[in-house]
């Protein structure tokens, strides 16, 4: 069974970039970007967070972050990188960077996705054919609860925003 890895490091925004391309797409991604073949290997060794001697390169991640935007989504290791910027330094990059009205725009769509991942992972969860039947198991719970974590995140952006 998968280990659970703690929500917010950048192991967890590298499983979830994993999660969102794939083995083939993330391989692929980092011959794409940076024109040099990694194993898929390598990578889930620098997802592990028990794992000292494998941490993962600045590139690899801004290569898998790249595909993740091509595909649609929003880039994993940068929203973790933007987190630990704003957990440690207490300073808003963002904002400093962009007008307010874009940041506003793009937190309103982000807290939308992550309404649409907790829809998603609750009614999965609850569905009789899920593995835990109608009751939740620890990867069920594990996951609403990282949906609404985002949701949280996502909801204190804006009212930051708005304080502003």
């Amino acid at each position: 069974m998968t280990k659970l890895v703690p929500l917010r490091t950048i192991e967890h925004g590298l499983r979830r970039a994993l999660a969102t391309l794939g083995d083939g797409g993330a391989q692929k991604a980092v011959q794409d970007v940076l024109g040099i073949k990694r194993s898929v290997s390598l990578l889930r060794k620098c997802a592990d967070p028990d794992d000292d001697r494998h941490h993962i390169q600045f590139r690899y991640g801004v290569a898998l972050d790249v595909a993740c935007e091509q595909a649609g989504q929003l880039p994993p290791l940068l929203e973790v990188h933007r987190y630990l910027i704003e957990r440690h330094s207490g300073v808003d990059s963002l904002t400093r960077a962009r007008g307010v009205e874009s940041l506003v725009l793009h937190a309103v769509l982000s807290l939308q996705a992550a309404l649409g991942e907790l829809s998603e992972s609750v009614s999965g969860a609850l569905h009789a054919g899920s593995p835990g039947g109608v009751k939740l198991t620890n990867r069920e719970k594990h996951e609403i609860h990282e949906a609404l974590d985002a949701i949280h995140n996502q909801a204190e952006t804006i009212k930051r925003m708005m304080a502003e």
